[in-house]
């Protein structure tokens, strides 16, 4: 526990590392207030990164548990006999409270539907209930429990300009927050500008400047790839410890100390499981180095690239010349007039898009469709290899979301995806905090956290007006004007980004070999209904121009893995096809 404060009207208990509160500050920030309700005020500054909030009323039993907007750290409750269970990880939750596998969602992440919101938020574990993004738990004895909204993206209205310089003094507060207290701290390099971007405002932190900061880059085989080129220069200018390791050597744990397990990922297998079963390796890596968090980049690609909705966000603005700026983005992309005009003109809305997504279920396989790019809810890309019984669960759980009437996360299209990419970056990096791997058991705590998931970070982002967010040159036009002036804007208009194509194919090279062992006599997922593992032996030996297939096929691979491990760990039943 980092700090607490009790009084006979109300308790107050903060959690995480990422906090300088002690109990007398605590104490005076919740001075006067003797209800759960009256704490938005200091609970709001309080909760991010690993820092989370419970607070009681003694008198009344009331509870709030609060955690960060987009889930760095979560809660999760379960209903118990006539009691609710709470805490922060759901196998533990899963485990005490004897739940099964829900195969529904199970089902669904045996494909990409968790890029989408809300089906990011469904657990796999039958029984257990998060929170939406930026909302906090209210539970009353008699009452049950409730989701109260404390956070809501603000309007996209402002300029690049207007915008600038209050983003980088947010990177750098969030920045400091995180490594205060922390003598030795480390960080992406990979050459991409958010982790570049990042890594020289930490150069110009008082603080930082007498820590010792480490760098980490993933080589690619591929030598023409020029990234290892610009990360080793941005390690000159910033003056960090700079290491580099074989992305290949990340491949290949997965296959060994970071093959897929309810350890690994105690929240099941999904859109995320590589970089979270990176971990074990990043975490041995940089045990030498002393380092007590890693800072990544997750979600600035969101944050300050285009995304796909741009154009249809764009077009119902009142920008000046709109109609110019979209024929010019639809013929750099090369983008086929039908599919753009079917996309500018599509009318759907979350509740819509979620009603309509079942007839998209029985499809072989999403096609990538331009038209697509304005759907609230994306069509999932669903493997051959998965079975009649296995879309009728997929069918079972959009129904059930249909049913469930979720709301967007903003009224705009652009907000509510870059939100939605958000969340599951988020999600990310809950799951590396909780990811267990050998290499843990002898090495320092490391937490893994993204300054741009940070809210004042995020408010700021997200402030940006839809013409300045699609017009993208330089690169991320927003993070480049935010820069500190330290670093060179070739960063940003460099026209040799590096390509990791080789890497896709040696991954799915040495995931060939797994599949074989994996499903060559049956498996778990065909004892549940949901795989053909016939038709996975056969797809594993397809070529794909793209690599698109071979990700398909990784989230089948991963989640054998995973149900096995289930299984030891006596989660499931020994029965065949039920959870």
């Amino acid at each position: 526990m980092a700090a607490s404060v009790r009084n006979r009207d109300i308790e107050v208990y903060l959690f995480g590392t990422s906090t300088d509160r002690t109990d007398d500050v605590l104490a005076r920030d919740c001075a006067g207030r003797r209800r759960i309700d009256e704490l938005d005020r200091p609970l709001t500054e309080l909760v991010e990164a690993d820092v989370v909030a419970v607070a009681r009323e003694p008198r009344s039993g009331r509870l709030r548990l609060q955690a960060p907007v987009f889930q760095t750290r979560a809660f999760c409750w379960t209903e118990r006999g006539s009691g609710t269970v709470f805490s922060d990880d759901q196998f533990t939750l899963a485990q005490l409270s004897g739940l099964d596998l829900d195969l529904d969602v199970l089902a669904g992440r045996l494909t990409d539907l968790g890029l989408s919101y809300p089906f990011a938020q469904h657990t796999v574990w039958s029984g257990i209930s998060t929170a939406p993004p930026g909302t906090w738990t209210a539970w009353e004895p008699g009452h049950g429990t409730r989701n109260v909204t404390w956070w809501q993206p603000p309007s996209p209205d402002r300029s690049t300009a207007d915008l600038a310089d209050p983003l980088r003094a947010a990177m750098s507060q969030a920045l400091s927050r995180r490594i205060q207290r922390r003598p030795n701290f480390s960080s992406d390099l990979s050459g991409g500008l958010d982790s570049t971007t990042l890594g020289f405002i930490l150069a110009e932190d008082s603080v930082t400047r007498t820590a010792g900061h480490h760098t980490l880059f993933l080589a690619s085989v591929n030598r023409a790839n020029r990234d290892h080129e610009w990360a080793s220069r941005a390690a000159d200018e910033i003056g960090s410890h700079h290491i580099e390791q074989p992305y290949q050597t990340f491949i290949d744990a997965l296959g060994t100390d970071a093959a897929p397990s309810v350890d690994l990922l105690p929240e099941g297998p999904g859109v995320s499981t590589v970089a979270i079963a990176a971990t074990p390796r990043i975490r041995s890596v940089l045990k030498p180095t002393g380092s007590r968090i890693h800072l990544n980049g997750h979600g600035g690609d969101a944050l300050f690239g285009p995304v796909p909705s741009l154009a249809w966000s764009l077009l119902r603005s009142n920008t000046p010349g709109r109609l110019r700026k979209i024929r010019r983005h639809r013929v750099l992309n090369r983008y086929p007039l039908f599919a753009m005009s079917r996309m500018l003109l599509h009318r759907g809305s979350l509740r819509r898009d979620l009603a309509d997504l079942p007839r998209h279920l029985d499809d072989a396989r999403a096609a990538y469709d331009i038209a697509d790019f304005s759907r609230w809810v994306n069509r999932p890309r669903i493997h051959p290899a998965m079975t009649a019984a296995a879309r009728e669960r997929l069918h079972s759980l959009v129904e059930a979301t249909v049913r469930a009437d979720p709301q967007p996360l903003s009224a705009d299209l652009t907000t509510h995806e870059i939100m939605q990419y958000l969340t599951v970056h988020g999600a990310a990096v809950r799951g590396m905090n909780r990811a267990v791997g050998p290499s843990r058991r002898d090495s320092v705590p490391i937490l893994f956290d993204s300054p741009y998931l940070d809210r004042h970070v995020v408010d700021l982002a997200l402030s940006l007006d839809v013409a300045d967010r699609a017009q993208q040159y330089p690169a991320k036009p927003l993070l480049a004007a935010a820069r500190p002036p330290t670093m060179s804007l070739d960063y940003f208009t460099r026209r040799d980004k590096g390509d990791y194509t080789a890497e896709v194919f040696d991954q799915h090279r040495a995931l060939n070999t797994r599949i074989g062992e994996l499903f060559a006599d049956g498996s778990l997922l065909e004892d549940m209904g949901l795989v053909d593992p016939r038709a996975v032996l056969e797809s594993a030996q397809r070529f794909s121009i793209t690599g698109r297939e071979y990700t398909d096929l990784a989230y089948l691979a991963f989640a054998e893995e995973w149900v096995r491990s289930v299984r030891l760990h006596d989660a499931l039943p020994e029965s065949s096809g039920t959870a």
